[in-house]
């Protein structure tokens, strides 16, 4: 049995539509048959996003407690990251032009910058300290 399938959306309506080819073993009769499902999931939220809501609100709230100045733009990220995943998921009920631009311009790029700014930071610290143990050895 061969299987083919395809997914098409709309907003939150996803239908999925598999073709199926089979013989029948059947005497002297060889003919290839064609079956086409097709299956319709019906949803506000997509599951993917709220997965991603899931992760940001996993992860601001650790940061949040156990904060340090060093932490600080890691909590940063995350909490853009949940401006982004709660847009994303608001979309789809209201506003949903306004809630993506939100999502993308401020949630995404945000967390784009915000981990640019963390990395660099974080590779001038251990440049410093690499090289005040450099010196130390000297």
């Amino acid at each position: 049995m061969l299987g083919d399938c395809a997914w098409g959306s709309v907003g939150h309506i996803r239908i999925q539509t598999r073709q199926l080819l089979y013989r029948k073993t059947s005497k002297g009769d060889d003919t290839v048959h064609h079956l086409t499902v097709e299956m319709l999931e019906l949803t506000v939220f997509d599951p993917q996003e709220l997965v991603v809501l899931l992760v940001a609100l996993g992860g601001v709230f650790p940061l949040a407690v156990f904060y340090r100045e060093r932490t600080r733009l890691l909590v940063l990220v995350y909490a853009f990251l949940l401006v982004g995943a709660v847009s994303t998921n608001l979309e789809a009920l209201v506003f949903p032009d306004a809630l993506n631009l939100i999502e993308h311009g401020v949630g995404y790029l945000g967390v784009g910058l915000a981990l640019a700014l963390f990395a660099t930071r974080e590779r001038g610290r251990i440049r410093r300290t690499v090289d005040e143990q450099e010196r130390e050895e000297r």
